[in-house]
């Protein structure tokens, strides 16, 4: 399993620090990857989002995936593939320190409802197949990285993922 850090220093060194975990669903048909598009700020994501104090790694993928997407997870493919730490600015200006576990996976055929959180709804979260190069290049457009900070986790992840495929 792959793993690396990214740091973006904007944040208070001497402040408190938020520890987060999360999951992020890497799903491929035909060529495209299941992403989330942020119609909000134009930005591009692997579907995916919190764990819970008590859940288990692969319980919190099944149901960030099927939340934001609609799709079933087969839990029979599930497979470990990249584990990202971030560092970057929290609430209000301390440290947050999130751990995402990235996994490949493949989905049932179709698509159920969606579940969306209140801030998801805001951002305008819309279910998009697309190729990384795309997703990569309309990532590169976001002018407010303020707003979406996880663009540069989801966009270096991209490239490693491009980069092993050549």
């Amino acid at each position: 399993m792959q793993e690396f850090t990214i740091d973006l220093k904007n944040y208070k060194t001497d402040g408190t620090v938020f520890k987060r975990a999360a999951v992020r669903g890497m799903i491929r048909r035909d060529g495209k990857f299941l992403l989330i598009h942020g119609m909000k700020y134009g930005d591009y994501k692997f579907p995916g989002g919190g764990k819970h104090e008590e859940e288990a790694l692969l319980d919190t993928l099944v149901r960030e995936v099927a939340e934001e997407t609609g799709y079933r997870i087969k839990r029979e493919s599930v497979e470990e593939f990249m584990k990202v730490t971030e560092r970057r600015k929290g609430d209000p200006d301390d440290l947050m320190e999130m751990v995402s576990w990235y996994y490949v996976c493949d989905v049932e055929e179709t698509a159920g409802n969606r579940n969306l959180d209140d801030y998801e709804k805001e951002y305008d979260y819309r279910v998009q197949w697309m190729s990384l190069e795309e997703a990569v290049a309309g990532n590169e457009k976001v002018q407010q990285r303020k707003a979406v900070p996880w663009v540069e986790r989801e966009t270096e992840v991209m490239r490693r993922i491009l980069r092993q495929q050549t």
